[in-house]
């Protein structure tokens, strides 16, 4: 039977957290419930999911793809963090390819410069 538990896959031995399981129940459920994404989603699953504190009382999501499945996670992702959001209301749902670090340099004395 095809179930929620494969769209999640962990080391030997680790068992999901309950927040894991929500994320995977959503990856299965817009599976069977989106045709314009089933055939996409078919063979993807994700390793882990984590719910990070943010600034203004938000929360995101952090969802960690297997590396093999970078490209095609990377094909579907604006569409997968649309669904995404619209099933975690109140949280961002954030795609690594998305995450932009802000460079900040240092003098010597300590003073920042761009």
């Amino acid at each position: 039977m095809y179930t929620a538990r494969k769209k999640i896959q962990k080391d030997k031995g680790v068992e999901p957290s309950e927040f894991e399981d929500t994320v995977a129940q959503a990856f299965f459920d817009l599976e069977n419930g989106n045709q314009e994404l089933k055939s996409d989603l078919k063979d993807l699953y994700i390793n882990t999911a984590i719910q990070m504190d943010v600034v203004g009382n938000r929360k995101a999501v952090v969802i960690h793809v297997p590396y093999r499945l970078r490209k095609p996670f990377r094909k579907i992702h604006v569409r997968l963090v649309r669904e995404l959001e619209k099933k975690f209301s109140g949280k961002d749902v954030v795609y690594p390819a998305e995450i932009v670090g802000k460079r900040v340099r240092y003098r010597l004395d300590g003073a920042k410069f761009s």
